[in-house]
């Protein structure tokens, strides 16, 4: 996974996120960047080089696929939320619903993902 972030990965899924209009094409974008969220080494990079902020901002797309991706993203990135709030940082609030996964809990998440790209 390191060696595909150094070759401008990020860059590439960031822009097809934000010209993307097909459904599909979005929900294998979304895939792609939470699959990089699952790998703690990876976040800060992620956040550095907007990933975090094209996988949330694929939320508008509306798609039921899509959304499910962003959700395992967001399930993927918060697994590491422990670490990062013990060293004063908090990176995203756990939703009060339980599962992230859950495509009902993209609702749950919606007050933290319209801060996140505001």
């Amino acid at each position: 996974m390191e060696l595909i972030m150094n070759q401008g990965v990020i860059s590439l899924l960031s822009i097809t996120a934000a010209n993307g209009e097909d459904p599909e094409t979005l929900r294998m974008v979304a895939g792609a960047i939470a699959n990089l969220c699952g790998n703690d080494k990876l976040q800060s990079k992620l956040r550095a080089e907007g990933g975090i902020k094209a996988l949330l901002g694929m939320v508008r797309c509306g798609h039921p696929d899509v959304l499910a991706q962003v959700a395992c993203g967001i399930a993927n990135f918060t697994k590491f939320e422990s670490r990062a709030s013990t060293q004063g940082k908090r990176l995203l609030k756990r939703s009060s619903c339980g599962c992230l996964q859950d495509f009902n809990c993209i609702l749950c998440l919606s007050n933290t993902i319209k801060e996140l790209l505001h």
